[in-house]
């Protein structure tokens, strides 16, 4: 890391240390340079997105969602791309909730016919094989 020598206000550090929630005066400053940057980059994605919307290649719904974006980064206090990072990691998970098959714990039993007494106890759909009729096609 380059060392760097500055005169910076104390207020001003102060002030900037008590919104960024740092400790030390090295923290701040970095923490302070990470803010310009991601809200220079944030400037930056949004026209990026306004000229595709005037270009029509995103649809007014899609700006809705960057907004949101924009405010949900602004209240969780952390970057854009990181909550949209979370957003597809969600999204990631949904559907492969849905394509893989259900997966269930296994356990031990000292009881030989648990299954047995399962089964038993286990109320059967109509339409089910185990029904005694014929499986749909």
């Amino acid at each position: 890391m380059a060392r760097k020598s500055v005169e910076i206000d104390g207020a001003t550090l102060a002030e900037a240390a008590r919104y960024l929630e740092t400790a030390t005066d090295s923290d701040t400053v970095e923490a302070a340079l990470r803010e310009v940057i991601d809200r220079g980059r944030r400037i930056e994605a949004i026209a990026r997105m306004r000229a595709l919307i005037v270009e029509g290649e995103i649809n007014s719904t899609e700006a809705d969602d960057l907004e949101a974006f924009e405010d949900a980064a602004a209240q969780s206090k952390t970057s854009e791309a990181e909550i949209i990072r979370e957003a597809i990691r969600l999204a990631e998970m949904r559907l492969r909730r849905r394509s893989e098959p259900m997966r269930l714990r296994r356990f031990a039993s000292e009881d030989p016919n648990l299954a047995a007494r399962s089964a038993e106890n286990t109320p059967v759909s109509r339409s089910h094989p185990a029904a005694g009729r014929p499986e749909p096609r």
